[in-house]
């Protein structure tokens, strides 16, 4: 499975130079799969039985950036995702594995609940 959480376009602007080149990202989000990474999270931390702030302090990052990834309201990068696997005690690819199991079962839910 591909994992998609933040792309980047680079476009050429001409109007000014010919071959000048300026470099513009534009996010594209997945909140399905945000949601279920959110719901990840919180859930092995439960399984561990620590804090918001015991996870932040393991991972290295803010505890609010902790509290924001569990209401899908910010998209980690791929080194926060990394130090985030290590304060889970999990390997990323394990982590992420259980994140797109969790969003393909929701999406199965919510398609039976239609």
């Amino acid at each position: 499975p591909v994992l998609a959480f933040r792309t980047v376009t680079y476009c050429t602007e001409n109007e000014e130079t010919p071959n000048q080149h300026s470099a513009r990202m534009r996010t594209t989000q997945n909140p399905e799969l945000m949601r279920a990474f959110a719901a990840e999270v919180k859930a092995r931390r439960g399984e561990l039985g620590i804090s918001q702030e015991e996870l932040a302090h393991r991972a290295g990052v803010n505890r609010t950036f902790v509290a924001k990834i569990e209401l899908a309201q910010n998209q980690p990068s791929l080194t926060v995702l990394h130090k985030l696997s290590i304060g889970l005690e999990l390997e990323l690819p394990d982590l992420m594995t259980k994140t797109l199991a969790r969003q393909r079962r929701t999406a199965r839910e919510s398609v039976r609940s239609e």
